[in-house]
């Protein structure tokens, strides 16, 4: 089953761009975020695509990291993923040739959504042997403050590189040993900085995102972030997509698990601008 949007209206906003200003922000605070992303439409059909996927959900499956809904029919999310405005952004970032590299959707449960830890994304990039420069957004579906979900972020922070790692506190309490141990119950977020890399004065230097629906941020992988737990009562919705240079060394070769029954199936990367420049035999779309 592929489902796509309705709309015959623009997915992303006519103000969405990534300059030289947007860039220089970036490059010196670690993070930018975009007040237009997403059209009404596509924040609109967007919610009732999350919303359906939620309720499709296999019995017992965290909420919490949906992995390549693209993957598994989402043609929605594909079409906002590789619209030329994104790719643009992207392009700016990495350069002319493109990988789709890793996207899912990060839903928090109404009033049990807990808490995500300071981590940085790069701890489990690492665990893949992935250490090329990424370009990501996280596009809320809502709107987010500290009540519902929202992420924090420590300005400047992706300048220390990669910090140590405390152990993991996964959500029903269980050590975990792996980021793949950790994926087969859907759970992500097992890993988190360790503290006395922060010190005790990091929660008054966060930037705390409050977004309207359909805005937008990007960050780098080095940069730690946080999210508050979920204590309204509605879920919180949002996605993520991650873009990675095609002539990457090292692009993992992680298996996923499914949020529709549980089942692995296999991670693809997919070739959105530019050329194949390492002849991986990258295909251009899942929808083919």
């Amino acid at each position: 089953m592929v489902y796509e949007m309705r709309t015959t209206h623009p997915l992303i906003h006519d103000e969405f761009q990534f300059g030289d200003a947007e860039q220089e922000f970036f490059e010196r605070e670690g993070y930018y975020i975009f007040n237009h992303f997403l059209t009404d439409e596509a924040i609109e059909e967007g919610q009732l695509h999350i919303d359906r996927i939620v309720e499709q959900r296999a019995e017992g499956f965290i909420g919490t990291e949906m992995m390549a809904p693209h993957q598994l029919g989402e043609k929605w999310m594909w079409d906002i993923m590789t619209d030329p405005k994104v790719l643009d952004f992207a392009e700016r970032r990495l350069g002319s040739n493109l990988v789709l590299w890793h996207a899912d959707l990060l839903n928090k449960e109404p009033g049990v959504g807990r808490e995500i830890h300071w981590h940085q994304d790069q701890m489990y990039w690492d665990q893949q042997q992935v250490r090329a420069p990424l370009a990501n957004l996280w596009i809320p579906f809502d709107d987010v403050d500290e009540h519902n979900g929202t992420l924090s972020v420590l300005p400047r922070w992706h300048n220390k590189g990669l910090l140590s790692q405390a152990t993991i506190d996964a959500a029903d309490g269980a050590e975990r040993t792996s980021v793949d141990e950790v994926a087969r119950d859907g759970d992500f977020f097992g890993y988190s900085v360790d503290p006395s890399e922060l010190g005790e004065d990091a929660d008054h230097r966060e930037v705390v995102y409050r977004f309207r629906a359909g805005q937008a941020a990007t960050h780098s992988s080095y940069l730690p972030h946080r999210s508050t737990p979920n204590q309204s009562g509605a879920w919180r919705r949002a996605m993520t997509c991650h873009f990675m240079r095609a002539d990457a060394d090292e692009m993992g070769d992680r298996h996923y698990v499914s949020y529709l029954d549980r089942g692995e199936f296999d991670r693809e990367y997919y070739l959105v601008r530019g050329e194949d420049v390492n002849n991986r035999g990258l295909k251009r779309s899942p929808f083919e």
